[in-house]
């Protein structure tokens, strides 16, 4: 029970958008996977580490050919610009959350 009392206002923000019911359930899935997946990397240490990035794009330039979009987004972004803001993505769940609700 103690999930359900979690979800509670997951669910009802969801359904008080017009969600359907099918479209609730699985909308709050992600949300919680993501919330999940961030609580892991935040607990693990995963969320990034000085020069992992320049790993990254030295092993992306290594094979430019199979990987140019990753090399080229990478590459045009700051370090600080990769680190994980739950804020910022949860914003970006959200507008597809918004997108959603308004073709219901």
């Amino acid at each position: 029970m103690a999930t359900c009392s979690a979800n509670k206002v997951l669910y009802t923000v969801l359904a008080k958008a017009g969600l359907s019911p099918r479209a609730i359930a699985q909308t709050a899935d992600l949300v919680v996977d993501y919330l999940n997946g961030f609580a892991l990397a935040a607990s693990s240490g995963r969320l990034g580490k000085p020069g992992e990035r320049q790993n990254l794009l030295t092993r992306l330039d290594e094979q430019l050919e199979q990987f140019p979009t990753q090399s080229w987004v990478f590459s045009s972004i700051t370090q600080e610009e990769t680190l994980a803001d739950i804020k910022v993505e949860l914003n970006i769940i959200l507008k597809g959350i918004e997108a959603i609700a308004v073709g219901c």
